[in-house]
């Protein structure tokens, strides 16, 4: 392991042993004063959050400066192994499953270890959008598996907000979702993505062409 890394890795540890230590320390007894448990416990979470974050800028970092050494960027695979502390740390911490399962199936070309990296995060956040959004990427950029798509992009719909509407990876996803239901006939439901992006007038030649063919089914029926 690169020795930079190891020297951060000992010093968030040691520091987050020193964070937990002070937090059991000054832990008030159950049932003491009625919510001072849960205070310590929500200041405990607060920590994992401070040093998996911490862990998280510094992997950043060391990976921006890998890139702009001229180094190819999926030969630098030290910053996986800070991303799983980092998740253990932190089981909610969202990005470090996102980056980790997609630099192992997409940039090292281990699929199942990034496939299963994945499913971690979604047992640790069942009702995390971005996570589901990730796997449904996966069944169809990996597996190719249209029914797997539109199974796995249905369960990510139940749990995405407002905000994430206007990320580019939104737009990926509904190309994705649009493209399966019509490689499995599901005509209508492909219909009403391929509406969202032309809303959004991101139509490409491709999009257009389905359209059509999809339009073509409909009124025949």
């Amino acid at each position: 392991m690169n020795r930079r890394y190891l020297y951060i890795l000992i010093i968030a540890l040691l520091s987050y042993c020193l964070g937990f230590t002070l937090l059991n320390m000054i832990r008030v007894r159950p049932g003491a004063l009625g919510r001072e448990d849960s205070i310590a416990t929500r200041a405990e979470l607060r920590v994992r959050e401070f040093f998996a974050e911490f862990l998280w800028n510094r992997i950043d970092i060391y990976h921006h400066m890998w890139e702009f050494s001229g180094k190819a960027a999926n030969s630098e695979k030290s910053s996986l192994f800070l991303m799983k502390y980092a998740v253990m740390i932190d089981p909610h911490f969202i990005k470090a499953y996102s980056m980790g399962a997609f630099l192992l199936y997409r940039h090292w070309g281990k699929k199942d270890q990034g496939r299963d990296f994945l499913m971690e995060g979604i047992r640790n956040n069942p009702q995390s959008w971005e996570l589901w959004k990730d796997m449904t990427l996966y069944t169809f950029f990996i597996l190719e598996d249209p029914e797997k798509t539109v199974a796995t992009g249905s369960r990510a719909i139940k749990y995405i907000k407002p905000e994430f509407l206007k990320e580019p990876e939104f737009i990926t996803f509904v190309r994705v979702m649009a493209s399966s239901c019509l490689t499995i006939e599901q005509y209508k439901r492909a219909y009403e993505y391929y509406r969202i992006l032309a809303q959004e007038k991101l139509l490409n030649p491709v999009d257009k062409e389905n359209i059509k063919k999809i339009e073509e089914v409909l009124n025949a029926q």
